[in-house]
């Protein structure tokens, strides 16, 4: 039986990502807090933390037991449409999270901070809790272990025809109406699919669910922006903390990469073109402050040049103009 009241549920297939010991690293400093339920058919790592359990599953056995405990039939041929089954894996997967108040969602490309300096104060008086302040988050989000909420995502009129399209419907978030969220415009008025924040939204409103949202989640870093990640806390360039970095708009770029660490560091720093130990970031920063000033001494020597030369171009034109004339 596991000591943990949290666990997160993870179907994952095809090839190991090059970051997933980021992760598991991330899982392991909050060993006493969260479990991690992998079902998966990569090769279980060699140094796997207590807290994560692999099951040995593939995408057929996802089908199957999706078809058999919706009554409709299941052919996912294409790994990223399970986002849209996440707020059902509660029920798809209920047998594994019998021990569990709460379960939750998420992903791999991404790293966790300190959940429990977050989570705790909420766990045992929200149904739900988003780590998104306007919608539902994908990345991360636990809900009560009970049958309402387990079963929840069945109040959608769309989702029979979500879970038998083989395109993707962002149904676990907002039906990709993120952007009009973020502007205050209400979901009950704009989303015909009636995905998870609708429905949790509704049902919120109704009073039948209290729920959480608030922006606990590092997203999309800008040209200045970093990360630094040091002993599960998590916090940007300004000092403020965040729950979990997830570096979905960094990863998919050329110039972002992560090392293949023997041993990861327990200090990391992220930016937009990847992960970096202390070292390597102070000696990155350092070179940007040598490029930096090499430039500016190379502008002032170019514009004390281009003074003098014109203080001396100004005192030649008054000395002509105002030249005594010889022939007076």
């Amino acid at each position: 039986m596991s000591k943990n009241n949290i666990c997160l549920i993870i179907p994952y297939f095809g090839k190991c990502p090059n970051h997933l010991s980021l992760f598991l690293k991330s899982c392991d400093l909050n060993k006493n807090f969260v479990d991690i339920l992998f079902f998966t058919d990569l090769k279980t790592p060699a140094h796997v933390p207590e807290n994560v359990i692999f099951h040995n599953f593939s995408l057929e056995e996802f089908n199957q037991l999706a078809s058999k405990k919706l009554n409709i039939t299941i052919k996912i041929n294409w790994y990223y449409k399970l986002v849209d089954f996440k707020p059902a894996f509660g029920y798809l997967f209920s047998a594994y999270i019998e021990e569990y108040q709460y379960w939750g969602h998420g992903d791999i490309d991404l790293i966790y901070g300190n959940l429990s300096h977050f989570l705790a104060p909420l766990i045992g008086y929200y149904d739900l809790i988003s780590v998104q302040k306007n919608y539902i988050s994908g990345p991360f989000c636990l809900f009560r272990n009970t049958t309402y909420l387990n079963t929840l995502f069945k109040k959608s009129i769309s989702y029979p025809n979500v879970y038998t399209t083989n395109s993707l419907q962002q149904f676990d978030e907002c039906s990709s109406l993120w952007k009009k969220l973020n502007q205050g415009i209400s979901i009950l008025e704009i989303d015909d699919l009636e995905s998870m924040t609708y429905i949790v939204k509704k049902e919120s409103l109704a009073n039948n669910i209290v729920c959480y949202f608030e922006t606990l989640i590092k997203e999309f870093l800008g040209n200045e922006d970093y990360i630094v990640w040091n002993n599960k806390t998590i916090k940007d360039n300004n000092g403020v903390q965040y729950m979990i970095y997830h570096y979905v708009g960094e990863k998919n770029k050329n110039s972002f990469y992560i090392p293949k660490w023997k041993n990861i560091p327990d200090k990391v720093y992220f930016d937009k073109h990847g992960a970096f130990t202390e070292k390597l970031w102070l000696k990155k920063k350092y070179k940007q402050v040598v490029c930096m000033s090499r430039y500016f001494l190379t502008f002032w020597i170019k514009k004390i040049h281009f003074t003098k030369k014109s203080i001396m171009n100004i005192t030649r034109n008054m000395y002509y103009r105002f030249k005594p004339n010889a022939n007076l």
